[in-house]
């Protein structure tokens, strides 16, 4: 009986320490967590390191994953480029790299609403680069 009761003391002992490390190792983690997980720190972060490539509506998406959002006029702008050069291109980036763009019906519903003035339009005129002239 003496026996059982040491070895029951012992074991009592043993998971009275593993309490106070497994405590200790708690106390230490709530430390960290905040540092950790401060998401304003983290998508700041992110917006710095992706905001040279990747507009603020893309970063958002990659964050939130997709959903409804709504397109900036830069973004519709970007995306028509790319697709005017190639609908294949526009595509493959859409899908195989999964950066964040317009859907084709979307870009075809903004081409749509666009009203051109017949004419010369002077904006583009101005905004045109001058070639230079060969002596």
């Amino acid at each position: 009986m003496k026996k059982i009761i040491e070895s029951l003391s012992k074991s009592y002992h043993d998971l009275e320490k593993k309490i106070r490390n497994i405590k200790m190792n708690q106390r230490n983690l709530k430390q960290l967590v905040p540092t950790m997980s401060s998401s304003s720190l983290v998508k700041a972060e992110l917006e710095k390191i992706l905001g040279g490539r990747f507009s603020k509506t893309q970063i958002q998406l990659m964050q939130n994953g997709n959903g409804k959002t709504w397109w900036s006029e830069n973004d519709i702008s970007r995306a028509l480029c790319l697709r005017a050069k190639s609908v294949t291109s526009y595509d493959f980036v859409r899908s195989s790299w999964r950066i964040p763009l317009l859907s084709l019906p979307t870009l075809k519903n903004w081409v749509k609403n666009i009203q051109l003035v017949a004419g010369i339009l002077q904006s583009v005129i101005c905004v045109m680069p001058i070639p230079s002239r060969a002596r």
